[in-house]
């Protein structure tokens, strides 16, 4: 079943829920990628020139300009004139009176964007392909105990299970701000579980929980988030 449809003038943050919205690139008309890298700042048009690509570099234009749209609703200001900051590890950040956590995922024709008012959030989607190096990635990606489940599996349950774990993990990462400047074998978040909770090695003291959502937003495709809050909404957004 296909996601609910909404337009970008009827977006708005429920309080302690995080919203999802997928973007389909294809949609856009040469006209409309014109529009919408018209919205990026100096800077931003100079990093994606640096994108040899040009399909990825499209991608992430289009993507940032969404992003740019979608803050400006939430935030009542004009998309030129949201102001984006880079934290420790390299996740962009909204600088604003208003706090709205947001990030930011690409796979193939889709975009992921996800939001969520007061609180950290992170997501990730990737297209459910086979996987020919499965047992290498597990070393570089699966905690000990999520391998051992996920090689219980045989064949196909085995490489959903992986790619189930791996979205799931990678917006945790993104969530915590930390991306992968955090060994992702260190961090087991399992495949079932809704809420988890972590600390980092080197800061004891903090304990961060997280409520992760799992969704197939298209087919082929497996998406998740992660943020504080136990609510989550999923639309394709319409502009």
């Amino acid at each position: 079943m296909a996601m609910p449809l909404i337009h970008l003038t009827e977006i708005e943050l429920a309080s302690r829920t995080s919203l999802c919205l997928l973007v389909d690139l294809s949609d856009f008309s040469h006209a409309g990628l014109r529009h919408l890298e018209s919205l990026l700042s100096s800077s931003e048009r100079q990093q994606y020139a640096n994108i040899v690509a040009d399909t990825e570099r499209k991608r992430r234009q289009t993507t940032r300009a969404v992003l740019r749209l979608v803050l400006g609703q939430l935030t009542g200001v004009s998309p030129a004139q949201v102001r984006l900051g880079i934290g420790k590890h390299g996740k962009p950040y909204m600088i604003s009176p208003r706090d709205v956590g947001f990030s930011v995922s690409h796979s193939s024709a889709f975009s992921l964007l996800a939001f969520a008012e007061d609180a950290k959030i992170g997501c990730d989607i990737e297209r459910n392909a086979p996987l020919d190096e499965l047992h290498g990635l597990s070393k570089v990606v699966l905690h000990p105990e999520e391998a051992e489940t996920i090689f219980n599996l045989n064949g196909r349950a085995a490489q959903d299970a992986f790619l189930r774990n791996w979205v799931r993990k990678e917006a945790v990462l993104k969530a915590m701000g930390v991306g992968f400047s955090v060994d992702p074998t260190q961090l087991k978040v399992g495949l079932e579980s809704s809420e988890i909770q972590l600390r980092l090695a080197d800061d004891d003291a903090a304990v961060s929980v997280f409520n992760l959502h799992c969704t197939t937003p298209a087919e082929g495709y497996l998406a998740a988030v992660a943020s504080p809050y136990p609510a989550c909404q999923w639309r394709t957004l319409s502009i």
